[in-house]
């Protein structure tokens, strides 16, 4: 028996993380890739700096630290998911089963695509084995996602983010679609498992509406000290014990050694634990990494504070980028595309993602080095678009900001 439940998609309104005082300053030194053109904006005072500074060696404040090529998270040894079959014995005598199935969708824009985060609650006895998920568009779209995730008596687990291509035409139009699980039904057997292959579920018919691409704003990036750099220092602590403890839990699993599955890793924790709760109008507290990880709950910059945290105990360089009423973490990537790159592609790998049916983009922010988006209420995934941004395109590149045109980065 199976029960299925489509969740809304996290909203986010945008409560507190505002830029002091409202006012963006443009950059005056840096760049950053868009729509395949680079841009430079060279301030005089700064170009006179650089001239004095390569005499007096005094350019530090221009910079940030952990820039080199041993902050880069090289490419996992191993990835998720693990593949393989159910262990035990196949039987042809069909065992009960009773589960609930709860998924959100995120926005699907035209050219782009969209992915769709699964659950799975097993309400049964028996135990539950899903092989893949499998989404079919009436476009004409079949995407089979292996899984591989073994759902005890009672158990929820999450089972993973599908990517899927969008439909060519219609849109602000309804396009429907179904979500099923291929599933073992099973029991013990002594010392082993019986198994009863049950096949795909299907179940119900779902939809979504087709969002057209953005319109490319240009967005002014600054990367120089401001009044939130000593509050976000203060504030990011990744010698916090429960931090400490969510480091050795990852470490467990990917290795002491720093890698973008560590970076992936620490993503699903927070989006997995930490609840958002947006505060009450007027108010901006930006609460403590112990205050956060004790409610289980914070508005945006409270996740990308507690984000930032594990990355850095992890071995990770983060910067907590501020907009418009909102703010993110990001993590440094790579000093080029082509290193970029391909920690991106190890990324997919983390989460499974098939570019041959579905291409995946990464939300880079480029200001001397890449920064790989790490935004736990913008999506469902490690690189996913941060909140109040949307593709203009639909290459890696092709994505802005819908509600502001300038950005705060500040070390963390």
């Amino acid at each position: 028996m199976e029960e299925w439940e489509q969740g809304p998609w996290q909203t986010h309104p945008h409560g507190g993380g505002a830029a002091p005082g409202g006012t963006f300053y443009r950059e005056k030194w840096g760049w950053r890739k868009r729509s395949g053109r680079w841009e430079t904006h060279i301030g005089l005072f700064v170009l006179l700096t650089l001239i004095l500074a390569s005499y007096t060696g005094v350019y530090g404040w221009l910079t940030n630290d952990g820039f080199g090529e041993e902050r880069v998270p090289p490419v996992p040894l191993r990835a998720p998911p693990a593949s393989g079959g159910v262990n035990g014995t196949l039987t042809s005598t069909p065992i009960s089963y009773h589960y609930r199935t709860r998924f959100v969708v995120s926005d699907v824009y035209e050219k782009y695509g969209g992915t769709i985060l699964v659950r799975v609650e097993n309400l049964d006895s028996t135990y539950l084995f899903v092989k893949s998920i499998h989404f079919a568009g009436e476009w004409g779209v079949n995407v089979v996602q292996p899984v591989y995730k073994l759902v005890g008596p009672g158990d929820e687990k999450k089972l993973g983010v599908v990517a899927f291509p969008p439909p060519t035409s219609g849109i602000g139009q309804y396009h429907r679609y179904q979500i099923g699980l291929e599933i073992f039904s099973g029991h013990k057997k002594g010392r082993t498992m019986e198994w009863y292959p049950v096949g795909v579920q299907y179940q119900n018919v779902f939809s979504f509406v087709l969002h057209p691409l953005a319109r490319d704003i240009p967005v002014f990036i600054s990367t120089q000290k401001n009044d939130l750099w000593p509050k976000v220092e203060k504030l990011v602590d990744p010698d916090n014990p429960t931090v400490q403890s969510i480091k050795t839990e990852i470490q467990s699993k990917w290795g002491d050694n720093y890698t973008t599955a560590h970076v992936a890793a620490a993503f699903d924790y927070v989006y997995d634990h930490i609840k958002y709760s947006p505060e009450p109008e007027g108010a901006d507290h930006w609460q403590s990494v112990a205050e956060t990880l004790k409610k289980g709950e914070g508005d945006c910059e409270d996740h990308a504070i507690l984000l930032a945290s594990i990355i850095d105990a992890l071995g990770g360089t983060t910067r907590m980028c501020v907009i418009s009423n909102h703010a993110f973490a990001t993590v440094y990537f790579g000093g080029t595309e082509e290193e970029a790159m391909k920690n991106w592609d190890a990324v997919k790998t983390y989460y499974g993602f098939n570019d041959t049916v579905a291409p995946v983009h990464p939300a880079f922010i480029v200001a001397d080095g890449y920064w790989l988006s790490v935004d736990t209420l913008g999506g469902f995934y490690a690189g996913c678009l941060p909140v109040n941004a949307a593709p203009t395109g639909s290459t890696a590149w092709e994505w802005d900001f819908t509600s502001t045109t300038a950005l705060y980065m500040v070390p963390s």
